[in-house]
């Protein structure tokens, strides 16, 4: 399973880039929750993510992502207008 989840993050393919909320609003509509809840929901997978890959792997994730998503991996939000303070 963490190879299949190593794989998948590391294949380059077309990619989007959007904002945290964003990210945030997809898996809201995604999985059909609230706002709220998908917050916790995408922390909760990523707190499982950093215990299948090497840290040195988390954070060349986290170099080609904003800096803003370093609260998807236990980080603080950056500013009071962060989407997990709304």
């Amino acid at each position: 399973m963490a190879d299949l989840l190593k794989q998948l993050l590391l294949s380059r393919g077309r990619t989007d880039r959007f904002s945290l909320e964003e990210f945030y609003n997809r898996v809201k509509a995604r999985g059909d929750v609230g706002y709220p809840q998908a917050v916790d929901e995408s922390r909760a997978v990523f707190a499982v993510l950093q215990e299948a890959v090497t840290r040195g792997e988390i954070e060349d994730i986290l170099s080609e992502l904003p800096a803003e998503y370093r609260e998807l991996f236990g980080g603080q939000p950056r500013s009071p207008l962060s989407p997990t303070e709304l």
